[in-house]
């Protein structure tokens, strides 16, 4: 999967954009797949135009290079359990900052997640087949490695460095509760999110280069009118904790 774009807020994603590029090894129990996917962490996301489906503003998890493994279990027709474990590249370089360098510590971030299906598959307007609820949890842990950049020949501050703890733990759930009405809905918090699509993006301090603390989710609901007309709406808030930023920085988005 990938796709075309041109202006944006990103770095290195103009013209050809690659989302998800992978090789995978899979049966009806176990997955393996290795290459570019999308995040363990947070996996729901809402229906919107925008490739940055309100990233930013509640809906976090991204893309990135990555290893995982998946188990998945089904002791009836009504109930399924998938759990996964991914090991992931830390920092995303879609979204990046001039300002300063931010990299990994040295190793990759952990990413674990558990999603349980409840009730029989069965096909929804629009051609969509999936259980009736689906509950899942996730978290993400790693580090991030900052300087800040020098900014002119004459300055003579030495480049601050700094390395952060990355730590997040994330909900979601989705539910068909008619053949052509249901919502979707994830919550987020943990600290230093930035590479994944929280506190707005800000995952250090401008000033201090400590981690930013925040908080966020969104809601959607949707009715499918025909198979081939449907509405969302939905809304979105990403919250940072004021106290962990710098006067210059993003307190709210939404």
């Amino acid at each position: 999967m990938a796709f075309i774009q041109n202006h944006s807020l990103t770095t290195e994603a103009y013209g050809f954009l690659p989302f998800n590029a992978y090789g995978e090894l899979k049966n009806d129990t176990f997955r393996f797949a290795a290459g570019l996917q999308s995040d363990v962490f947070n996996p729901v996301s809402p229906t919107i135009i925008s490739l940055f489906k309100l990233y930013g503003s509640g809906n976090t998890g991204s893309f990135r290079g990555q290893v995982r493994g998946e188990y998945f279990f089904e002791p009836t027709d009504a109930l399924s359990v998938t759990t996964q474990v991914a090991l992931g590249e830390a920092v995303t370089t879609v979204i990046t900052d001039n300002r300063r360098l931010v990299e990994d510590n040295g190793w990759p971030n952990v990413e674990a997640g558990l999603a349980m299906g409840l009730g029989a598959v069965r096909e929804y307007a629009g051609g969509r087949e999936q259980r009736p609820v689906v509950f899942g949890m996730s978290g993400v842990v790693g580090q991030l490695r900052n300087s800040r950049l020098v900014t002119a020949p004459a300055d003579v501050e030495p480049i601050a460095r700094s390395v952060i703890d990355v730590w997040g733990f994330g909900a979601d759930v989705q539910a068909s509760l008619t053949n052509r009405f249901g919502f979707l809905g994830e919550f987020y918090f943990g600290s230093g999110l930035g590479e994944y699509n929280g506190g707005i993006t800000q995952s250090f301090n401008g000033v201090s280069l400590q981690a930013i603390r925040s908080r966020g989710g969104f809601g959607e609901a949707y009715f499918y009118f025909t198979d081939k007309l449907h509405l969302h709406a939905g809304y979105g808030i990403d919250s940072p904790v004021g106290r962990d930023l710098s006067s210059t920085q993003i307190a709210r988005n939404q």
